[in-house]
């Protein structure tokens, strides 16, 4: 019944169909509120899927109501059959396939196992908090109750899905969980695990840290240019070093030239 234009409220009355395991309302028009299921201790208890996503539903979850939902709370049957529904008269088999959004993704499921329990209550209006009775659905694989108006906060009875694969509560106005943030409850996550003082006192502000790069340009500019005056003069000095010692060394052998003329006139009177 997924993907048409009925309007109408919740169908409570199908709670009494005692092997109903798959509940597909997904995208339609259906309004108002659904706790009134939780009258009766028989509502729905082999259901395994239920999915009311995109519609517009209001108003609180009871806690009781998913009390009802034994067959999710049941892991006795996690066999891994497929669920079929043969016709005798016919002598067909039929089975069920189900739109789901899982892991953030789309799929159609061909092919549905016995061991597949999941819940859907996307895109609604529902409000107040997230019925910790939840946390009894211990054989639960998906549960996704993302953009509606729940407030509080998140249930710890939620860590007994030791089964959960896939778990969305964004786009709510969740509060009170220390550590949770970013889509969850409209709250930045800091990168670094601090607050965001912090964060702010560890990030440079942009003028310092233009500044900072400013000085160590400022840094290798002053180291190029001392190298080079200080290659230049070592050079200068160099040659001047040289220039002075050949004048010497020429001093010295006209200075040897002029003792050896000497010599050369006594030696012959």
């Amino acid at each position: 019944m997924l993907n048409n234009q009925i309007v109408d409220s919740f169908p409570s009355w199908m709670g009494t169909l005692p092997k109903l395991r798959i509940l597909v309302l997904r995208s339609n028009q259906l309004n108002g509120t659904i706790h009134d299921l939780h009258h009766g201790n028989q509502h729905f208890k082999s259901l395994q899927i239920v999915n009311l996503a995109s519609n517009h539903f209001s108003g609180v979850l009871h806690s009781e109501w998913f009390e009802n939902l034994k067959a999710m709370m049941n892991t006795s049957n996690d066999e891994g059959q497929i669920i079929e529904a043969v016709f005798s008269s016919f002598g067909t088999v039929y089975q069920d396939t189900v739109i789901l959004t899982f892991k953030d993704a789309v799929l159609t499921v061909t092919k549905i196992q016995t061991a597949l329990k999941v819940i859907d209550f996307s895109n609604n209006s529902f409000e107040g908090f997230i019925p910790s009775s939840i946390g009894r659905l211990v054989s639960l694989h998906g549960l996704n109750m993302s953009y509606n108006k729940f407030t509080g906060r998140i249930p710890s009875q939620l860590g007994s899905l030791t089964r959960l694969e896939s778990l969305d509560l964004s786009c709510n106005s969740l509060s009170g969980n220390a550590g949770l943030c970013e889509i969850q409850v409209s709250k930045e996550c800091d990168t670094l695990g601090t607050d965001s003082s912090t964060t702010r006192a560890l990030a440079p502000e942009p003028n310092t840290l233009w500044q900072d790069r400013l000085d160590a340009i400022i840094l290798f500019i002053c180291t190029g240019v001392g190298f080079g005056v200080g290659f230049a003069l070592a050079i200068l000095f160099g040659h001047e070093q040289k220039l002075q010692l050949i004048k010497t060394f020429k001093k010295g052998r006209a200075s040897q030239w002029n003792l050896n003329a000497v010599e050369i006139e006594l030696s012959h009177p």
